[in-house]
């Protein structure tokens, strides 16, 4: 059986707050099914073309979201932090499988429930239900306006933003081809060639062997545009 006392111990303490809210009500049979799972980096704790059998819920790490239906080269969108709930959304909207690859990026750990027990917790516990809505309606608003930003960004903005969400805040080398690049911000190979290379000019970005090498200087600098552009993150 998992407690909250562990699913505390596992997070950081200004996360410990919503938990308890969370699972105030949560029945005790629910709980005895639930598990902590630890995970090293780039596993998949969801494949796109899974079946919707469990619910995560992540305490610790960083996941990354990728993007494998919309174009032929998977790609990451974005990432997600403790303690989101991931999996339970297509449950809601009763879709097979799901909408994207979520992928470790760092050692993580999460809790674990099957998609009958959490259907269950929702349906008996009005206050995780409610808590639940209310981040789910967050994320979308959020998403919703970041759509309409980047609807009007230029390509270099688009591809600024890619590397930032990319690359560590320490710097360090993007492995993505550019044609996953290109895919990612929506234009098409040569534009993103070109903008490369005027990054490269500018001393944004370096280029080993074809592939982006970025600094943290780097990274800062990029931060420092995207924060002057009409573009908030």
């Amino acid at each position: 059986m998992t407690t909250l006392k562990e699913l505390l111990e596992e997070t950081q303490e200004c996360h410990h707050d919503m938990l308890k809210q969370l699972f105030a009500n949560c029945p005790a049979k629910i709980m005895q099914q639930m598990q902590l799972i630890r995970m090293r980096k780039n596993r998949n704790l969801i494949s796109t073309y899974q079946s919707s059998s469990a619910v995560f819920l992540l305490l610790s790490g960083k996941l990354q979201a990728i993007e494998e239906r919309v174009v032929d080269i998977p790609y990451s969108f974005t990432e997600l932090q403790p303690v989101d709930i991931v999996g339970d959304f297509e449950l809601f909207t009763g879709i097979e499988g799901h909408y994207v690859t979520l992928k470790t990026m760092e050692a993580s750990v999460c809790v674990k429930i099957s998609a009958t027990a959490y259907l269950q917790w929702m349906k008996q516990d009005a206050n995780a239900l409610f808590l639940r809505t209310q981040m789910l309606m967050q994320e979308l608003s959020v998403q919703t306006q970041l759509q309409r930003q980047y609807l009007f960004m230029d390509n270099r903005t688009r591809l600024l933003l890619f590397l930032t969400r990319s690359i560590s805040q320490k710097g360090g080398r993007l492995n993505a081809t550019r044609e996953r690049i290109a895919a990612s911000i929506g234009c098409s190979v040569r534009t993103c060639n070109r903008i490369i290379l005027t990054l490269s000019q500018e001393g944004l970005v370096d280029c080993m062997h074809g592939k982006l090498q970025i600094s943290e200087q780097q990274i800062t600098a990029i931060k420092k545009e995207l924060e002057s552009s009409s573009f908030s993150q």
